[in-house]
């Protein structure tokens, strides 16, 4: 039966004017996701990205590590892109000026926690009520992961293992079409991805299951604590 590991990118830089890029923690990540996978001689038939730099770069350093040059010659899907989160804070802001969650708030504070709230806030309102001037709705960004899922179930070999590199955001969403799981959950997905996670799914023409959810078994050890992160 065909494997999919489907990744979250490491470490992206929080707080500075050029976020899809990965920090130096993102790019240790990356390093040692690509040892695991060697160590326990684990290739991939195909290899799908989507196409932001922080994806690429982290699978630039998977490769060094993995000393497999080939693994770079990965198939481009922009269905795999993250949405596209500073316009949806920026519509919120503009139909909620009044917010305090949104005043109180900012990308460039550098405050994690309380960003991630406002971004909760801001995912629910997308889902729930919808945004206006923002590059696509909850229903046309669902309908978009629905589409990958159903171009890989059909695509792919008997015995094929393949590797998937997204978002936080995308991630979430493939979970929760396989799972039918309800769009409150899917957002408490979204937020609890770890970088660099693996989550592990099998599947065949017909239905996908799901065996191992933001795995992080590279950066487990008290040595590695500190690498592990969610932005």
């Amino acid at each position: 039966m065909p494997e999919l590991y489907l990744v979250r990118h490491a470490q992206a830089s929080f707080a500075t004017e050029d976020y899809d890029r990965l920090s130096e923690t993102g790019q240790q990540q990356a390093i040692y996701l690509g040892e695991y996978f060697r160590e326990r001689n684990i290739s991939f038939d195909q290899v799908v990205s989507g196409d932001m730099h922080r994806h690429k770069q982290t699978l630039e350093g998977m490769a060094r590590a993995m000393e497999d040059e080939s693994f770079l010659d990965y198939k481009i899907c922009p269905g795999f892109n993250e949405y596209d989160f500073a316009a949806l804070v920026a519509a919120y802001g503009r139909q909620y000026p009044e917010d305090e969650l949104y005043q109180t708030s900012s990308w460039e504070n550098g405050d994690k926690k309380q960003f991630y709230r406002l971004l909760a806030q801001v995912l629910r309102v997308w889902q729930e009520v919808g945004l206006p001037g923002v590059p696509e709705t909850w229903q046309e960004y669902q309908e978009r992961i629905q589409k990958e899922i159903d171009l890989l179930k059909q695509s792919t070999n008997s015995g094929s293992r393949v590797l998937v590199m997204s978002s936080g955001g995308p991630i979430s969403a493939f979970i929760g079409l396989v799972l039918d799981a309800s769009a409150e959950k899917v957002i408490d997905l979204n937020l609890q991805t770890r970088n660099s996670g693996i989550s592990h799914f099998f599947y065949n023409k017909e239905k996908m299951h799901l065996h191992e959810f933001n795995a992080i078994p590279h950066l487990q050890g008290t040595q590695r604590a500190e690498l592990i992160t969610y932005g």
